[in-house]
């Protein structure tokens, strides 16, 4: 399978952030495990607030529009999202709930 080609909205080949972390875990000949992506994640996740998890979305939206239907990068994309549940829980409050 070849490498799948992503474009960002701000495009910086350096971005360590979760587009970047995504565009390196769905390529064919990735090393890193989902669990290992969402661990990445999470641990972003600490001292980020309410923007951060908007963004998050939207840079996993724009990963799934960017794959073939058929593309097992899809796949791996879903075991990443499916790993986010599994990842311990931070204690961190976003925003309250009243």
């Amino acid at each position: 399978m070849p490498a799948i080609t992503l474009k960002q909205v701000q495009e910086d080949p350096n971005r360590d952030d979760i587009f970047g972390v995504l565009n390196k875990y769905i390529q064919p000949d990735s090393a890193i495990s989902a669990s290992q992506a969402a661990s990445t994640f999470s641990q972003s996740v600490k001292a980020q607030g309410e923007d951060f998890f908007w963004k998050f979305w939207k840079d996993v939206f724009s990963v799934a529009q960017q794959i073939p239907h058929d593309n097992p990068a899809l796949d791996k994309l879903t075991l990443f999202v499916r790993e986010l549940t599994l990842v311990p829980e931070t204690d961190d409050k976003v925003w309250e709930v009243s």
